[in-house]
């Protein structure tokens, strides 16, 4: 069940694909690379592509003595993958939280469904209250791309160290693939799930 939610005017923030390095000695636990390779363009009729970008931090960098270099991390990059010619699927995975089976990529909040031979790409919420015992969702349609994200704390066994970390979910439909996609696309939908305030922005 697809499932229209309100959208605000405000544009999302963090959309400058130039402020990818924090500064020096900053968040030295980042996840991921953030100096993307450039891919040749290649055209196909339909492409859906999903990058994964994480940034973890500790307890002592939480604060908002940081929150302006935080504010610095983007939250789109240069797609950094191989093309997997037979799905017709693009994997930026620098996130390594994503889990996946046959046609689908899962975590704690979100289910991507895709189906290239059906134009099929849906993205599930697992946070929302589910309608008719089916959780809300919305379709990503060709030529648009969303951006999902939320908040996560992970404690190692002994509670010596806590870190605190931003999970970016990309998902794009296109008919072309291009390593600049995020970046030339103004983006669609920005689902924002952090801190457990649900916030949806234009």
């Amino acid at each position: 069940m697809e499932t229209d939610f309100h959208e605000s005017a405000s544009q999302p923030s963090h959309n400058n694909p130039n402020a990818h390095r924090p500064p020096r000695g900053y968040l030295r636990r980042a996840i991921g690379n953030v100096r993307p390779t450039r891919i040749a363009p290649l055209r196909l009729i339909k492409m859906f592509m999903i990058q994964s970008i994480e940034y973890k931090w500790e307890k002592s960098e939480r604060g908002s003595k940081f929150a302006s270099e935080r504010s610095l991390l983007p939250e789109k990059l240069l797609l950094d993958c191989n093309l997997n010619n037979g799905s017709g699927i693009a994997l930026d995975e620098r996130g390594s939280f994503l889990n996946h089976s046959e046609g689908l990529a899962s975590c704690n909040h979100f289910n991507i469904k895709y189906d290239i031979s059906t134009d099929l790409l849906k993205i599930e919420f697992l946070s929302i209250q589910p309608l008719y015992g089916l959780p809300p969702s919305t379709k990503v349609n060709k030529g648009e791309w969303i951006l999902l994200k939320y908040n996560y704390r992970e404690v190692e066994p002994n509670h010596s160290v806590w870190f605190f970390e931003v999970r970016i979910i990309n998902v794009g439909n296109f008919s072309e693939f291009r390593s600049d996609v995020f970046i030339e696309n103004d983006v669609r939908r920005v689902y924002d799930f952090q801190r457990n305030i649900y916030r949806i922005s234009k």
